[in-house]
């Protein structure tokens, strides 16, 4: 390195994984994965509480909060907003509706497409239930700042490639 020339954040985090003994390596790695299973675990009883308390799953309130947030929202909306499948989306959506905690109604134009509304029971539970209702980790993450968030989502897209 030239002298008086300052390491990027990533140069630091380079050097630093190359000093890594295998044993510190090796506690780095279960304190990660530690954090993993505390995290899993976390949402696990939160969607086991949200059932307690509504009857429904954390992902199933989660959706209704948003039709509600969005009245008129389209299924494709809801997958693209949560990153999820269409199908799976679908799924949620029709149990919501069997509830009837949501209803739908084909557009006019594209009978394909359904909108989507909160029914009146669904409304009055969420008015019963303390927020927020975007599920834990979602509203975890939107707590981090920017800085962390693209920290994160870099280090996790290195996590997957080495999973694939």
């Amino acid at each position: 390195m030239r002298p008086g020339r300052k390491r990027s954040p990533p140069e630091i985090r380079r050097a630093h994984e190359r000093s890594l003994s295998p044993v510190k390596r090796s506690d780095a790695a279960l304190q990660v994965q530690q954090s993993f299973w505390t995290i899993i675990g976390s949402a696990r009883a939160h969607d086991a509480a949200v059932r307690r308390l509504c009857g429904m799953s954390d992902s199933q309130l989660r959706a209704l909060s948003e039709i509600a947030a969005h009245s008129g929202t389209t299924v494709d909306d809801q997958a693209a907003q949560r990153a999820l499948h269409p199908t799976s989306t679908s799924d949620l959506v029709n149990a919501l509706v069997v509830r009837k905690y949501v209803r739908r109604a084909r557009d006019r134009a594209d009978r394909r497409v359904f909108h989507l509304w909160p029914a009146a029971e669904g409304k009055r539970t969420l008015r019963r239930l303390p927020g927020p209702h975007a599920g834990l980790l979602s509203n975890a993450l939107r707590h981090l700042d920017v800085d962390n968030l693209a920290r994160l989502r870099e280090t996790l897209a290195k996590l997957m490639s080495q999973m694939r």
